[in-house]
């Protein structure tokens, strides 16, 4: 999954934190059952949407796309605040690229013509990698830097494993992953 941000202000992606009209974020574009997930913007789910990748486009395209994360989210009565953050391993989309991986992302028809922001169910990595918008070895870079920032886990001495503590899961649709988790957690 991943966040598309997409507003009409060629300098709107040029300084963070920014504001965004409440009414077409996690709406617009989006899935039912996804937008059903995040729409009212819990602290769960504030907290899963900071963990999916983003791509900040221009309407239009008039301007090159990037890629980054969402760092902190508040929630006013009719915006929300985002602050953000593009990552510096990948590089900036050209102009066109998002037109190129329209059908991939399950772009609408006039969805890049629309200030909102939307919630995507595609695995974005995946999709760039193979329409050559980044490299392997940039992936491969932005893995290995997302990655060293997780909490490494506890060093434990043969036969002194706490099997309950252990989860693993596997699948391909993101929304039950993250519910089996939430409840897990829990």
């Amino acid at each position: 999954m991943f966040n598309l941000l997409i507003h009409h202000d060629p300098e709107f992606w040029n300084s963070s934190p920014v504001e965004f009209d409440k009414s077409r974020a996690a709406v617009e574009y989006t899935v039912d059952n996804i937008s059903e997930r995040y729409k009212f913007f819990t602290d769960e789910a504030i907290e899963e949407l900071k963990q999916f990748p983003c791509l900040f486009v221009v309407e239009n395209e008039q301007a090159p796309s990037r890629i980054g994360k969402i760092l902190n989210l508040r929630v006013r009565s009719n915006t929300v605040v985002i602050e953000f953050q593009f990552d510096a391993i990948l590089p900036e989309l050209s102009i066109g690229a998002i037109n190129d991986i329209g059908v991939d992302i399950d772009l609408g028809k006039w969805e890049i013509s629309r200030t909102h922001w939307a919630i995507k169910d595609e695995d974005l990595f995946e999709i760039l990698l193979r329409k050559n918008h980044i490299t392997l070895e940039q992936l491969e870079a932005y893995q290995r830097l997302h990655t060293s920032n997780l909490i490494p886990a506890p060093q434990v001495r043969a036969g002194n494993v706490n099997k309950s503590q252990v989860f693993i899961v596997h699948g391909h649709n993101e929304l039950v992953k993250l519910d089996m988790s939430n409840f897990i957690s829990s």
